[in-house]
């Protein structure tokens, strides 16, 4: 070992004295020859050069990847959205641009509701996911969790909510936070990725007497936004969504759960299932009630009993 070490020394040591006489201002002349310096910036500059053609190596890569664009996906849709109190406030703009681009909508909207929330209640997710049948899900979540300081155990609620929803596309659209620093919003991207994630975090919102929710015209101009992103190739699955028509019906299928875990309202559906879907979907149906944009006062926390996917709905006309 000791003989290692002194051969690493006997190495090391010209090495060390042919760099300091690189970089000294003084020159040796050995039998009228003088002893070459090394030009270390001619080193330095290689690196850099080095370095550069493989960020350049790396920009060329994404400009390809990007070229690869995905399609707009212009099928009809059945889109599912849930998520927690934001989701009420989304749904009537939504369920315009549904209308007008030929999807189904399905809304299931817990009040109070957290990642960790629904993973305590997976078995009710599966049943909202195997009664609306989407081939298209929107998660808006977060917003009862914003400055969380547990971010393991969100990050493990959002995988698991992804194991839910599967293969299937889907995005998530981060709560427009109102308080600075909102933490689950890097963990549900972290999570679900760039292109499945719509940071609404860099709009500007008027909001309601809580602070909190959005005014009904900031909802339909951040869903508009949202639309806007998800026709785009900013989105791993960019779908259809034109800018619906003035005096859409606004037709849903929706569920409504409270703090508690009830479904709230006792508004029985009608049931409106087209003939030929009957014998496939005859659970399936559709409400009808005057559109209301009040959310809840605040109500004790959710507990322990599990939602049944009782259905209700919504359909109005718009007046602008």
């Amino acid at each position: 070992m000791r003989e290692y070490i002194k051969t690493i020394g006997i190495l090391a040591i010209p090495l060390a004295i042919y760099l300091i006489y690189a970089i000294s201002p003084y020159n040796i002349d050995i039998a009228g020859y003088r002893l070459q310096k090394i030009d270390l910036s001619d080193v330095i500059n290689q690196s850099s050069a080095s370095t550069f053609q493989d960020t350049m190596q790396a920009k060329t890569d994404s400009i390809l990847a990007a070229r690869q664009e995905m399609p707009v996906d212009t099928a009809r849709k059945r889109i599912l959205i849930f998520g927690d109190s934001m989701v009420e406030g989304l749904t009537p703009r939504l369920s315009e641009y549904c209308a007008q681009n030929g999807h189904t909508l399905y809304s299931v909207c817990w009040y109070g509701s957290t990642t960790v929330g629904w993973v305590g209640r997976l078995d009710s997710l599966r049943s909202y996911v195997a009664w609306a049948s989407p081939d298209y899900i929107m998660v808006s979540l977060g917003g009862n969790e914003l400055q969380t300081r547990d971010i393991q155990r969100r990050k493990q609620s959002v995988m698991q909510i992804m194991e839910v929803i599967g293969n299937r596309p889907c995005v998530w659209i981060a709560t427009p936070s109102w308080v600075d620093d909102p933490t689950i919003i890097d963990v549900e991207r972290s999570v679900v990725g760039q292109k499945r994630f719509y940071d609404s975090t860099k709009l500007s919102f008027q909001r309601r007497s809580d602070h909190m929710h959005p005014t009904v015209k900031s909802f339909n101009e951040w869903m508009d936004s949202i639309a806007v992103w998800l026709s785009s190739q900013e989105t791993a699955h960019p779908i259809r969504m034109e800018k619906p028509a003035k005096r859409l019906r606004r037709i849903w299928n929706g569920i409504i759960i409270g703090t508690d875990g009830i479904r709230r309202g006792g508004i029985t559906p009608v049931p409106q299932v087209p003939k030929s879907n009957a014998a496939a979907r005859p659970e399936e149906s559709q409400a009808t009630t005057d559109e209301t944009h009040e959310l809840p006062a605040a109500q004790p926390a959710p507990s322990n009993t599990p939602a049944a996917p009782a259905t209700t709905g919504g359909t109005a006309t718009q007046t602008e």
